[in-house]
């Protein structure tokens, strides 16, 4: 499903087979928390720098446990993994990042307590 938002920003929802690790059975997640949690996400992400965050992807992943969230980006070449990491960080508290083979991985909160977790791949 996909939903045109205001000024070219596309939300794309998917229900795909569970997740490693997903609770078989009874769940803890449900239809309103996700809604809920997008809500949360709404005011987060639109102020996050476009222009630093080309093709930045928001994942929200429901293992029927709770909600893992992830913020996806890439950066034009490995001197510019900070500046992204920094764009893609706004608004978060508590960051913490460390360098991989393939980029940046970090998380850092939300300021309601929710975890966002960090992937930053330069692409040269």
């Amino acid at each position: 499903m996909t939903v045109d938002l205001e000024e070219e920003l596309v939300l794309v929802a998917a229900v795909d087979t569970p997740v490693r690790g997903a609770v078989p059975g009874g769940r803890l997640t449900s239809t309103a928390a996700a809604a809920e949690l997008l809500r949360t996400l709404v005011p987060w992400t639109a102020g996050l720098d476009q222009e630093r965050l080309p093709g930045a992807q928001l994942w929200v992943e429901d293992d029927g446990r709770g909600f893992t969230v992830r913020l996806l980006a890439t950066a034009a070449s490995g001197d510019d993994v900070d500046r992204v990491t920094a764009a893609a960080g706004a608004g978060l508290e508590r960051i913490r990042t460390r360098r991989t083979d393939s980029g940046l991985d970090g998380q850092g909160c939300l300021p309601c307590g929710r975890t966002v977790h960090l992937g930053i791949v330069p692409l040269s």
